[in-house]
């Protein structure tokens, strides 16, 4: 997931895309906020509406770094992870992965 560490969002997805990953390790390698920040490069990168529906589609508001991957990737931003962990919880809206992208 190098791509993702250099900020190159294209290449990530359609890695993503090609090895049939789930797209939300995308947004879970940093955690959703740093995502959220580089949101606008995402979209310029990607540049492709179908894509990026496709990819906002498959958004879940669960972090797959630390269910679906925890044995296969390793976290590189745990200060970031940390900070979102919280961010997980049914109780509040403002700090799900899902409904953070239409505040």
């Amino acid at each position: 997931m190098n791509t993702l560490v250099q900020g190159c969002f294209r290449d990530a997805l359609f890695m993503v895309r090609r090895h049939r990953i789930e797209f939300n390790v995308i947004v879970d390698h940093c955690g959703w906020k740093a995502f959220l920040q580089s949101a606008p490069e995402f979209v310029k990168q990607v540049n492709n509406l179908s894509c990026i529906i496709e990819f906002v589609c498959s958004i879940k508001n669960e972090n797959v770094m630390e269910t679906l991957y925890k044995d296969y990737i390793s976290l590189p931003c745990q200060k970031e992870l940390n900070i979102v962990e919280s961010g997980y919880s049914n109780d509040s809206d403002i700090n799900s992965k899902i409904s953070a992208y239409w505040l």
